[in-house]
């Protein structure tokens, strides 16, 4: 990044990029390249680990927060997103895991582009139960577990860890 605030595009050298409030960062460990979401751009960008290029790899730059976003299932970069906050990678399937204040988690399946939603019914709680129905507040923060077959998240509103499996 540049240190300053900002958009200025994609498809450049990472270190002439303007970021806007990076929340998470993750690494594909197969490919080597990094993941970043960023709060106010709306978008979760990826630097390419052996070019250093930055690209958008989910969100169009405009922020939607309502109940639209709970249900799009869809290529990736036609998704606006909600101020994404939280990533985890699982690099053996190739799935990138994201949060943001739409109040669920998703995946982004990186060799084709598409997001599903894996978790969260879209409103503001603290609720378990079924997958699709369960509550979330801000995610800020998730990791896998060890056999990538769980999520632990950080539920910064409701001041508590909660597995997603």
């Amino acid at each position: 990044g540049t240190g300053f605030a900002g958009y200025n595009g994609d498809d450049q050298p990472a270190s002439l990029a303007a970021l806007n409030y990076p929340m998470s960062i993750v690494i594909d460990t197969r490919h080597g390249d990094l993941y970043i979401s960023e709060l106010y751009n709306h978008r979760v960008r990826k630097i390419d680990g052996n070019t250093m290029i930055i690209s958008t790899v989910m969100g169009t730059g405009i922020s939607t927060c309502d109940s639209s976003l709970v249900t799009y299932e869809g290529p990736a970069t036609s998704l606006n997103l909600c101020n994404p906050l939280g990533l985890a990678m699982d690099s053996r399937k190739g799935v990138l895991y994201y949060s943001d204040r739409s109040y669920v988690i998703r995946k982004l399946w990186l060799n084709n582009g598409t997001i599903e939603r894996i978790a969260g019914n879209g409103r503001d709680g603290c609720l378990d139960g079924g997958l699709l129905t369960s509550q979330f507040g801000s995610l800020f923060s998730m990791v896998l577990s060890h056999d990538g077959n769980s999520i632990y998240i950080f539920d910064v509103t409701y001041h508590c860890v909660r597995l997603v499996d």
